[in-house]
């Protein structure tokens, strides 16, 4: 290996650099501008950051959407607000029997911690999941009828809030079914308990979400005009809901009948169990 040594220089001295010769000069020259010239050849290739994810209705998970289009597209606000299955007079509940089949989702990761409508502590590893008229505590079997495979839950919280879409899985839950990755899933929902006694159902009404605060206006007024009870607001990083405040106990007729109106003006109202 070559070794490259200086001379040897006295205390104080200055180092002075030999001056550059004109071809010398010359050559640097012509070497920048054929360094120029080949870069202007190519256009270089401008890559694009990488895009946030888009915002989601509560609920819903970051999966991966499902390719066919067969489920309700997660970034558009609601347009059919018709009645639900689980918005219509029930069969008594019972052991046993098929509740709901119809779309799941799940959520988890920015609700971890958070209080759950039950009042409990939100774990997204446990079997938990979120329905709107189940009683607390009830342990519903959900099958996803695409992978067959089938997890227990126990209802501790409500939602979805979102047209077309009967329950949402804690993180493990949707895990263990398969749904994780994709994010929805059509799934069967089979009653294996009910909670003992089971106590009468209370309900309420909520509606949202709202971008537009004229709309969020209009319809806390209309709220107001159908049943002259408070009513209050709460909001998250997607928009603002509205509800009756939850001393305001409903039964499900009346309930159901306030959904009904308030979908007719076109709000995306739901009917919630409080208990």
């Amino acid at each position: 290996m070559r070794s490259f040594r200086t001379s040897p220089r006295a205390p104080g001295e200055r180092r002075v650099n030999p001056p550059l010769t004109t071809s010398a000069c010359a050559s640097i020259l012509l070497a920048a501008l054929a360094l120029l010239t080949s870069a202007c050849g190519h256009k270089p290739v401008m890559l694009a950051p990488p895009q946030p994810p888009p915002a989601m209705p509560p609920g819903v998970s970051w999966g991966r959407p499902n390719a066919a289009g067969e489920y309700p597209h997660p970034e558009r606000a609601p347009e059919n607000v018709q009645p639900e299955a689980s918005e219509r007079v029930p069969a008594p509940l019972r052991v046993g029997m098929i509740w709901q089949v119809g779309v799941a989702s799940f959520y988890g990761r920015r609700e971890q911690g958070n209080y759950t409508a039950s009042g409990e502590r939100f774990d997204m590893r446990r079997m938990t999941a979120a329905a709107r008229t189940l009683p607390f505590g009830t342990i519903v079997r959900v099958t996803d009828l695409a992978t067959g495979r089938s997890v227990n839950v126990r209802i501790n919280d409500r939602g979805p809030f979102w047209p077309h879409r009967i329950i949402d899985l804690s993180v493990g839950a949707a895990k263990r079914i398969g749904l994780y990755r994709q994010g929805l899933g059509r799934v069967r929902l089979r009653i294996v308990r009910l909670p003992r006694p089971l106590p009468p159902g209370v309900y309420t009404v909520q509606v949202g979400w709202f971008t537009r605060r004229g709309e969020f206006q209009r319809c806390r007024r209309a709220m107001r005009r159908y049943l002259h009870e408070p009513v209050v607001s709460f909001h998250s990083r997607e928009g603002r809901w509205l509800r009756y405040q939850r001393r305001v106990r409903l039964s499900r007729r009346t309930a159901a009948r306030l959904v009904a109106a308030l979908r007719q003006d076109r709000y995306p109202a739901y009917l919630v169990r409080l208990n």
